[in-house]
């Protein structure tokens, strides 16, 4: 039975290679793969970078006024001019808001997971999709000016008649022929052009039924081909997209084609009952065959069912004709449950992006994070020997099993949130968050080996046979680590359900490091030890140590002055960062989180991203600069910056001309435009942020209230905040604004920390039971000495890519690699001198009641 456990284990990790290489090396099953424009593409298509790291296309979308003015005098035909304005403003109310969190969750579920959206003025939003081919980039124009306004309207009981006089005693409409089978009309090439004319519209709409004024026609597409089939469409609507509570795509059960279902809410569903049983076939007021439902978006008759039965579930589908492309039904279940737009509005730019930190910048920071991750590799096998090799075995396929790892966490994160990329085996877009999760993950899967080996270490020195010390090894560090990472993995998904932007990303690359990380440390390298320990082995394996076998240092004794310091650390950062956020936001917040003012460049050469951010630092101007150019047209320098009064505007723009003249005169910088930018972050992205990171602290509180006691998850939250509040505070003081990427970087701290205490916590309990003589403190200064090696390795180990990327990135890059410095660093002083201290001052010389957990241990 052990030997086909075995076998099992051994399948399950050549299966999660296998899907880890297969999904690498293969472009997304949709087949909307981004272009393989450079060599890395070329060698992993699967990989999808996101637009920080691989540029992309740019829109500059704008609400139509005149168009929004056209809509409600249509509406309403007896309003006034004085009453229009008066709808006009009071529909244009925070209607830049309300629109941009609409295209953000429409982008959202193309499958673009991390868009870059901002409010520019005059009601303009800037949304950027990273590495967006000419496919994606229709679809994005389609599902962005899309209103996605639903209606379900009656078809004229007579429509067969009415339709069959029409079509053989007039001529075609304008803009099309009559289609040889005679059921319809198809588009001729001037249609296209056409339809973008209102008055076109408004003409069409009369053609046939211009006796009927209650009534329009509407063109239903039809079949594979190209015919239009006319219908009679009342202009009274029975039900409108209000009332739908959900779309999804499925497929005909009488046709095998795909269609789009809508799901009503419970108003809805009662007002479609009533609806359907009046029309049906013989229903109240129809004693016929029944009379047709269109089924209408944004003017377009997608369908009309004949209503045969009462539709009692509130349930209907929206079928293209000839049936939807996969791609299509996909856009249009997205937009229909990213919800309707307030206001219509319209592509007035389209531009193409290049990345963010520039090709210079992305290589110096993946040659620092390969050289840090060597110097773990190396530490490792120095500091553990052959218990180091098995270690590096599991950090090496953690980083090959982790694409498979996405996979899995992205289909289990779905179930949540339809605006995750839903593709078959599709990887998720990778960007800066999504390097944060991966650095957060090497940290852990270091720090749950070297947890291994100490207690191997102390198994050991009981006397303990090597296979018998490996056995007790992982079963005594066993619950340390779940709780630990399950702690983690509760805050992740969190973060996904109710964050957004970047914290989505953040927490899919986590999850599936998390799942990773434990299968290869709990199981891959143990069945390694299992198929490598001698039965007989009586010798301890050799491993180095950097801290006494009987150190006893007093933690507790030393923890007062220690809070005094942490409180007066806190006190000065919060009161720092304030005052010079009141001063001047700019100086602490970065232009994504305040907007500010774009300034645009032309450029003959072009030279490094990262060259141009150093130059205008050393001239105290922090900006964030992009490469863009017009499709076809000239190429352009975007230069962001957080400043938001006209007169520092003024001479911030004189002093980055002359910095771009003065330091790359071969570049041939001239100055083109200025505008003024909104916060890339929405009041609802804000909101869903603060609430995604209230909720993931509740969570903690409650996961290790639940396996601990409550002082010990007040403990831990305290060291968290504590370690949160000076990370800003020393960060700010060191010249850098809070950016997106810090804020990705204080998340992956959390989680780091939250890890390590938990850890420390777990001995503690264990040892309580353990000795029931020793008093609550005595216990306490124990278990921190016992784990005291771990929590250094842990530290030391974690630090040496974030120093690598310190010391050789730029950019975000640094910025990231930064905070996670400092915050590596406290709270690795929190956990001992802040959650702990905290945690005893709770008890007030209790001991906490974990004797009746004893037997969980063994």
């Amino acid at each position: 039975m052990k030997s086909v456990n075995m076998i099992w284990k051994w399948l399950i990790l050549a299966g999660l290679a296998t899907l880890s290489i297969y999904v690498v090396l293969t472009p997304p099953g949709s087949g909307e793969k981004q272009a393989a424009t450079t060599e890395q593409k070329k060698r992993f298509p699967g990989i999808r970078l996101g637009i920080d790291l691989a540029g992309g296309t740019s829109f500059t979308v704008k609400i139509d006024e005149p168009r929004l003015r056209a809509q409600i005098t249509d509406d309403n035909p007896s309003f006034t001019p004085v009453q229009i304005n008066e709808e006009m403003h009071k529909v244009m109310a925070n209607a830049d808001d309300r629109v941009l969190e609409v295209l953000r969750k429409r982008v959202d579920g193309m499958g673009v997971n991390e868009p870059v959206i901002y409010k520019g003025k005059d009601h303009s939003i800037v949304i950027q999709l990273p590495g967006a081919d000419a496919k994606q980039r229709e679809n994005a124009e389609r599902s962005i000016e899309s209103a996605a306004f639903l209606e379900f309207r009656l078809v004229h009981k007579d429509n067969a008649n009415l339709v069959s006089r029409l079509l053989s005693g007039k001529p075609a409409p304008e803009g099309f022929v009559k289609d040889d089978s005679g059921v319809g009309y198809i588009p001729t090439a001037e249609y296209a052009t056409l339809y973008r004319d209102a008055d076109y519209r408004r003409r069409l709409s009369r053609f046939g039924c211009e006796s009927m004024t209650s009534y329009e026609m509407m063109f239903e597409k039809r079949g594979t081909g190209n015919v239009y089939i006319p219908n009679f469409v009342a202009k009274k609507r029975e039900l409108t997209g209000a009332e739908l509570q959900s779309a999804a795509v499925d497929q005909n059960s009488m046709t095998g084609e795909l269609q789009v279902s809508l799901r009503l809410n419970k108003k809805g569903a009662l007002i479609f009952k009533q609806v359907t049983e009046k029309y049906c076939t013989d229903g109240s007021q129809n004693p016929g065959p029944g009379r047709q439902l269109a089924i209408i978006l944004d003017g377009v008759l997608y369908s009309a069912p004949m209503l045969k039965v009462p539709i009692l579930d509130g349930q209907a589908s929206i079928s293209g004709g000839g049936g939807f492309t996969a791609s299509e039904a996909n856009m249009l279940r997205n937009t229909l449950n990213a919800g309707a737009l307030p206001t219509p509005v319209q592509i007035i730019e389209k531009r193409v992006i290049d990345p963010t930190l520039g090709r210079d910048a992305i290589n110096s920071g993946l040659m620092a994070a390969a050289g840090g991750a060597i110097a773990v590799f190396l530490f490792m096998l120095v500091y553990y020997f052959y218990c180091g090799l098995i270690a590096n075995i599991a950090l090496a396929l953690d980083l090959l099993l982790l694409p498979a790892g996405m996979i899995i966490a992205s289909g289990f994160l779905s179930f949540f949130d339809r605006s995750v990329d839903s593709r078959f085996l599709a990887l998720p877009v990778f960007t800066m968050p999504g390097i944060a999760g991966i650095v957060l993950t090497i940290g852990m899967a270091v720090d749950a080996n070297v947890l291994i080996f100490e207690r191997i270490r102390e198994e050991f020195r009981l006397g303990k046979s090597a296979r018998a010390a490996v056995d007790a090894g992982y079963d005594r560090a066993f619950l340390a680590i779940f709780d630990s990472n399950i702690t983690t993995l509760l805050t992740a998904v969190i973060l996904f359900i109710f964050g957004t932007g970047p914290i989505k990303g953040f927490a899919i690359t986590l999850s599936a490091g998390i799942i990773i990380s434990m299968f290869t440390v709990l199981v891959v390298t143990r069945m390694i030890f299992n198929l490598t320990v001698p039965e007989g082995r009586v010798k301890p394996y050799k491993m180095l140590s950097v801290v006494k076998e009987n150190i006893a240092f007093d933690f507790l004794g030393k923890a007062r002055p220690a809070l005094m310091i942490t409180g007066v650390l806190i006190v000065a950062s919060i009161l720092l960062f304030s005052v010079r956020a009141a001063k001047s936001p700019s100086s602490v917040l970065s232009v994504d989180l305040t907007g500010g003012v774009t300034m645009e460049f032309t450029y003959a050469n072009q030279v490094p991203s990262s060259d141009i951010t150093t130059a205008l630092s050393a001239a105290n101007i922090q900006a964030e600069v992009q490469y863009q150019g017009f499709e076809g047209g000239e190429r352009i320098l975007q230069v962001r910056t957080g400043i938001t009064a006209d007169d520092e505007a003024a001479a911030t723009l004189t002093t980055i001309t002359s910095t771009l003249a003065e330091s790359f005169p071969d570049a041939a910088f001239a100055y083109k435009a200025s505008d003024t930018i909104g916060s890339s972050v929405g009041a609802e992205m804000r909101k869903a942020a603060f609430y995604s990171v209230v909720l993931a602290l509740i969570g903690m509180i409650l996961y290790i209230t639940l396996r601990f006691e409550l002082g010990f998850a007040l403990g831990g939250i305290a060291a968290l905040a504590a370690t949160v509040f000076v990370t800003i505070g020393v960060y700010t003081l060191l010249g850098r604004q809070i950016s997106l990427t810090t804020v990705a970087a204080l998340l992956t701290i959390v989680g780091y920390e939250i890890n390590d205490t938990i850890v420390v916590f777990d001995r503690i309990r264990e040892d309580l039971i353990k000795d029931p003589r020793n008093d609550f403190k005595t216990i306490v200064n124990q278990a921190l000495n016992r784990t005291l090696s771990r929590t250094f390795l842990t530290s030391f180990t974690t630090l040496l890519p974030v120093l690598a990327l310190v010391g050789f990135g730029s950019g975000a890059i640094f910025d990231f690699a930064l905070t996670m410095c400092i915050g590596i660093i406290f709270g690795t002083f929190g956990t001992l001198f802040i959650a702990t201290p905290l945690m005893v001052n709770w008890y007030r010389g209790r001991r906490p009641g974990f004797e009746a957990a004893k037997k969980s241990i063994g």
